[in-house]
């Protein structure tokens, strides 16, 4: 039940004069409009909700007229802050160093399609990743695909691609913009030709038929509705408009607030799996006769997983299935199916759980399963036959995390590696001989032994035990004189794994110390880590963030009065919520394309899959413990906050710009006098994050650090 006043801020306009005396000198006015509503029996204030904007679909002159002013209001604050970031003494330096780091050669694990052999790779001076492609016959390497001739601004990036089973054509997710407006175009490998083919809609999840005419997709049949999505079909050569839909978004029941159905073909295009979850361990998963679909148009499936208890993927090949789920078993097991007799009762348990070590991937080779595992934070991989019995614990360069991509022609397989103090690598591995041979190393300007990554557990609330590994430079005092940030995410079962961050070493160099925790609600430790702190246990998320920074205090890796952390997206809600509720700890903190109001946050793009992941407001029991942390709303006017940067993208279709928006007014106009600066800038040339080309890339990272320098007091900051 919601009541509330509102006045319409274009009704208003004498307010823009009104709201300057409460406005840091400096900072653009920005109106405060009275907007309360009751909501539960409590009266909640949203005094900048004008920042939110009007609905897309209103072109009145009064929207547009909003529209623009908040276009003016972000163009102001852009400006004072790019003005106070640009005044640094270390930032020419550092922008020097950060583009010695990044604009580099980089590459990824090859994919193995019939005679080819595809990878995508990144060459200084391109402002975007290009695929490659080597004939495995004549061992010739060809650039295939280049986005800057695509796009000569170098704003479209290539998002993901998909070779048919024979490599003869390859499918390519490309956006513009960071706008994540993927749209799907068609490659011949031979020639390096686009065909016609042009699918929009935020495709992905591509699933090719056997012999490459054809293949499965994800859509949004409505590109601005995200609760569209679709798994389609597509005839290459065909137009997108002759495309059959294979399964719609529901519309009722439990899964309606879900992200819409998800389908896989087998190999031997036999079979489909058709996915369909609220998270990844709540999700319905089902399989189909697929050449019954492609004669009749009807969709029989065959339940494997439903009820949205548990979570699962599916491998199949022939008549099996190897299903991997945490269905009875928060750390996971693999489950053997036959596919004509696949009731529960028949299915055979393979793997089964282990109590320390989380199954975190199966992959079929042409021989062998391929398992992945994380045991005390780092990647393992084992060979096991196609019962599940072990063959083989498989060699891997050193302690970190791994990325494999098998194909089910090769008992062999590529991966990707990368740790703390490692940077992305690939290796080729023979499953026969177990030979394991490097393909790349990239070669980084600087000189990475003279760095340590420390490992440790800090206890947090409920006694559990917190992982963080602390990076920093060897010999450095460890006296409590260092500046340190601590960076995490904590939510959405994604795990803070063994990573390189070339962007952090101007940081490291000058003194600082970085750290990366292993949060509640993420899935370091399996999804029970990840259940305990979602929902009623979000605090625990915000718990174990203050648990670590107190730490690193304590132990004197850093000074307490100068912690600063970082995080994005859900991280960085974490990062808001965190400095809003122990401002006396934090000391600087980033909070990059955060949400911050979590009274509305389904009202906004894709904020309606999240309920599963935070809860409703719109429900009593909720709404109380959403309100209880949401940042936004935990301003106090009576509390000095520290300095701020709060990031936004302007085409941002995850999570929208206004929760940046709506928490830097607030923090600028209604924290207590004396509170450090809440800067605000928007990227209006990007999105959530992805796609960046590599200048904006530099100066987002360059952004952060000198923010830190200055904010945490670095010598010569």
């Amino acid at each position: 039940m919601s009541n509330f006043r509102f006045i319409p801020v274009l009704a208003v306009p004498c307010l823009l004069a009104l709201a300057g005396c409460a406005t840091k000198p400096g900072f653009p006015v920005t109106p405060a409009v009275p907007v309360t509503e009751t909501l539960h029996g409590q009266s909640v204030a949203d005094p900048y909700r004008w920042l939110e904007g009007p609905e897309a679909a209103d072109k009145s002159p009064e929207a547009e007229a909003l529209r623009g002013r908040i276009h003016d209001w972000t163009l102001a604050q852009n400006a004072l802050t790019r003005r106070w970031l640009d005044d640094s003494s270390m930032r020419k330096k550092w922008q020097q160093q950060l583009r010695s780091l990044i604009d580099i050669e980089m590459r990824s694990a090859p994919n193995v399609c019939g005679d080819w052999e595809f990878a995508r790779r990144r060459q200084p001076g391109k402002p975007q990743s290009m695929l490659f492609v080597r004939n495995r016959v004549t061992d010739r390497e060809t650039l295939l695909f280049d986005p800057s001739q695509f796009d000569a601004s170098g704003r479209t990036t290539m998002d993901w691609s998909a070779p048919s089973q024979d490599g003869a054509l390859v499918a390519l997710g490309v956006f513009a913009n960071g706008n994540e407006k993927t749209e799907l175009r068609l490659l011949c490998t031979g020639d390096g030709q686009l065909l016609e083919d042009r699918i929009t809609g935020r495709v992905d999840g591509v699933s090719w038929m056997p012999d490459g005419r054809s293949f499965v997709y994800r859509r949004l049949l409505d590109e601005e509705n995200p609760h569209s999505g679709a798994v389609c079909y597509h005839v290459v050569g065909q137009p997108m408009s002759a495309d059959r839909i294979v399964m719609r978004a529901l519309t009722e029941g439990p899964l309606a607030k879900g992200g819409g159905p998800g389908g896989e073909l087998s190999r031997d295009g036999r079979w489909l799996a058709v996915s369909y979850g609220l998270r990844d361990d709540q999700s319905d998963l089902w399989v189909a006769d697929w050449k019954t679909w492609l004669a009749t148009g009807e969709l029989r499936t065959i339940p494997i997983l439903t009820g949205l208890k548990a979570g699962g993927s599916l491998l199949m090949r022939g008549d099996q299935a190897w299903l991997l789920t945490d269905d009875g078993a928060p750390n996971r097991r693999l489950f053997l199916i036959d596919l004509k007799a696949p009731a529960r009762a028949n299915w055979r348990e393979i793997i089964p759980q282990d109590p320390a070590a989380v199954m975190e991937n199966v992959q079929l080779s042409r021989s062998h399963l391929v398992i992945s595992w994380r045991r005390n934070g780092v990647s393992a991989l084992e060979k096991r036959d196609l019962k599940g019995k072990l063959l083989a614990v498989l060699p891997l360069p050193g302690k970190g995390s791994v990325e494999t991509v098998v194909s089910e022609e090769l008992d062999g397989i590529h991966f990707n590696y990368t740790s703390y103090l490692t940077p992305r690598s690939v290796y080729r591995l023979d499953l026969d001989t177990l030979a394991l041979q490097t393909v790349f190393t990239p070669k980084l300007a600087a000189d990475l032994s003279q760095y340590e990554a420390i490992s440790l557990e800090v206890p947090s609330t409920g006694g559990v035990l917190v992982p963080i590994t602390v990076i920093r430079r060897k010999g450095l005092p460890q006296d409590g004189t260092a500046p340190a940030v601590l960076y995490g995410y904590g939510g959405f079962a994604i795990s803070q794994e063994p990573a390189f961050m070339s962007t952090a070493l101007p940081w490291l160099d000058a003194g600082g110390v970085l750290a990366f925790a292993g949060l509640r609600g993420g899935a370091e430790r399996g999804n029970g880590w990840h259940l305990d702190g979602m929902q009623k246990n979000k605090q625990h998320t915000f718990d174990d963030c203050i648990a670590c920074l107190e730490y690193l205090a304590k132990e004197k890796y850093a000074d307490r009065k100068r912690l600063g952390i970082l995080g994005g997206s859900n991280g960085g809600l974490l990062t808001a919520a965190v400095t809003v509720q122990r401002p006396d700890l934090v000391a600087a903190a980033v909070s990059d394309v955060p949400l911050t109001d979590m009274l509305r946050f389904p009202r906004f793009l894709m904020g309606q899959y999240w309920v599963s992941e935070y809860g409703d407001p719109s429900k009593t029991d909720d709404f109380a413990w959403l309100l209880a942390y949401s940042p936004y709303h935990r301003i106090r006017p009576d509390v000095k906050y520290p300095p701020m940067l709060v990031r936004a993208g302007e085409n941002d279709l995850r999570v929208h710009p206004c929760h940046a928006r709506k928490f830097a007014a607030r923090m600028q106009n209604q924290a207590a006098p004396g509170s450090g600066p809440a800067w605000f800038y928007s990227e209006l040339e990007s999105g959530h994050g992805g796609g960046m080309a590599t200048d904006l890339v530099i100066r987002h990272n360059l952004d952060v650090w000198v923010f830190f320098a200055k904010a945490l007091r670095l010598a010569g900051g």
